[in-house]
Formats: structure tokens, C-alpha cells, sequence
């Protein structure tokens, strides 16, 4: 009986520490993804500041604060990791992995 009970404890500590290293995955694809969006940021942005200040006007900073609005949002969204869109985005996220794996989805999840 208690070698059984441990080797339930077994099976249920390497799923827990898998779950961990999936989320984990996860994370670092968002922290990569968010990192791609800050170089285009800074770099389109640098661009057009110095086409804006060759041609003697300023009109680069409406850019510059609008697309600064959508990182500003992806940096929140980035630091959440947890609450009901974590979960879905964590869920899509599995779920295209199994697709590219070349894995079918399962029908109980």
C-alpha cells in the first residue's frame, strides 16, 4: 500500500514539475515575442524621428505615442500570468503547439 500511495505521489510530482516547464515555455514565447515588438518599436520610431527632424518638423512623436500606447498595453498583458486570459492564451498557445508538433488535439481537453 505505501509503495502504491508513492508512486501515485511520483506520478503526481513529475505532472505538476511538466505543467511547470510548459507554463515556463509559455512564458519565455511571450517574453520573446514581446521583445520582438520592443526592437520594431525602437527602431521603426528611431527611423522616423530622423526623417522628421531631416525634413525641420516634429510630426514623429504622434507615432512614437501611438504605437507607445499599444506596447504600454502588451507590457501589462505580458506581466499577467494568471486569471481567466492567461488561461485561454496558455490554452491556445498548447494547442498550437500540438499542431506544429504534428501531434492531433485531444477530444477531453
Amino acid at each position: 500500500a505505501a509503495e502504491q500511495q508513492w508512486l501515485r505521489e511520483q506520478e503526481g510530482r513529475e505532472e505538476r514539475e511538466a505543467e511547470q516547464a510548459e507554463i515556463q515555455a509559455f512564458l519565455r514565447d511571450r517574453r520573446r515575442n514581446y521583445k520582438a515588438h520592443l526592437v520594431a518599436y525602437v527602431s521603426v520610431n528611431l527611423f522616423l524621428f530622423i526623417i522628421s527632424i531631416m525634413g525641420g518638423e516634429f510630426w514623429f512623436i504622434y507615432p512614437l505615442l501611438g504605437w507607445g500606447i499599444g506596447l504600454a498595453m502588451h507590457t501589462w498583458y505580458m506581466n499577467q500570468t494568471e486569471g481567466e486570459t492567461f488561461e485561454r492564451e496558455l490554452e491556445q498557445w498548447r494547442s498550437q503547439r500540438r499542431l506544429t508538433r504534428g501531434n492531433p488535439p485531444s477530444l477531453t481537453s
